[in-house]
């Protein structure tokens, strides 16, 4: 899956059936698209997605913060300064959420 890092890995070295050298199960989730511009409570959201990494803005007024995070599966996480929030897309609408 070349430059896609897998979401989670299991070492199977010593398990029955894997006799050699490397014998490693990767496991990646089928992504939602997340990535546009979206208007929440908060103010505006953009948001750029590279497999499940997310970079992006939100703008509050004339302030704008950088946004980083993963999206797995239906789940989104965000952090903008030292704000984390979890966000959900639904409609194409983005429901975001301090936490």
């Amino acid at each position: 899956m070349a430059e896609w890092k897998p979401d989670a890995g299991t070492d199977l070295q010593g398990q029955p059936g894997c006799d050699i050298s490397g014998c490693r199960a990767l496991h990646w989730v089928l992504l939602q698209k997340v990535e546009g511009p979206y208007t929440v409570t908060r103010g505006e959201v953009k948001l750029e997605q590279e497999f499940q990494l997310l970079t992006g803005t939100l703008k509050q007024g004339t302030t704008v913060f950088a946004l980083s995070g993963c999206v797995y599966d239906e789940q989104i996480m965000l952090s903008a300064g030292d704000k984390q929030y979890r966000a959900r897309l639904s409609s194409r609408r983005l429901e975001l959420r301090e936490f």
